[in-house]
C-alpha cells in the first residue's frame, strides 16, 4: 500500500514527533523535496550560465560570514571548545589504536593502521575539495 503526502497528512500522523517512522520518512521526505525544488528547478538549470555573476554577488556575503567565523574562532569560549574537540579526537584515535592492538596487531602495526585511517579520511576530504574546485572552474 502506497501513501502519498496528502493521505499521510490527513491521517493525523505525528510527522515531527516521536512516532515518525520509516514509512513517514519514505513518503514525506521525497514529497517535501520535490515540492520545494520543483518550483526552483528551472533556476537550478540556469545556474551554470550565471555562476560567475552569482559568485561575484556572493563575495560581500561570504566576506561577512567569514568575519563572523573569525570573530567566533577568536572568542576564548570557542578556544575551549576547540581544545575539547582535539582531546576527544585524540581519545578516539587512542581507542582505535587500542582496538587494533586488541585484534592482535603489534603496536607499530596498529599505529600504521591508525595513520592509514587518518590518511584515507584526509584523502576523501581532498577529493571533495578537488571536485568542488573543478566544478567551479568549469562554470
Amino acid at each position: 500500500m502506497s501513501l502519498d503526502l496528502r493521505e499521510l497528512l490527513e491521517s493525523g500522523s505525528d510527522l515531527f514527533g516521536d512516532e515518525m517512522d520509516a514509512k513517514v520518512l519514505a513518503v514525506a521526505a521525497p514529497a517535501l523535496y520535490e515540492q520545494f525544488v520543483g518550483k526552483y528547478r528551472p533556476l537550478l538549470a540556469a545556474l551554470p550560465a550565471v555562476a560567475e555573476q552569482v559568485g561575484k554577488d556572493a563575495v560581500p556575503v561570504v566576506v561577512s560570514v567569514m568575519k563572523v567565523l573569525n570573530t567566533v574562532m577568536a572568542d576564548s569560549a570557542m578556544g575551549l571548545e576547540l581544545e575539547a574537540r582535539r582531546q576527544q579526537r585524540a581519545k578516539s584515535r587512542f581507542a582505535d589504536l587500542s582496538a587494533y592492538k586488541a585484534a592482535g596487531f603489534t603496536r607499530a602495526e596498529a599505529m600504521a593502521l591508525v595513520l592509514a585511517d587518518i590518511t584515507a579520511s584526509a584523502g576523501v576530504q581532498q577529493r571533495v575539495s578537488s571536485a568542488v574546485g573543478s566544478a567551479k572552474a568549469r562554470s
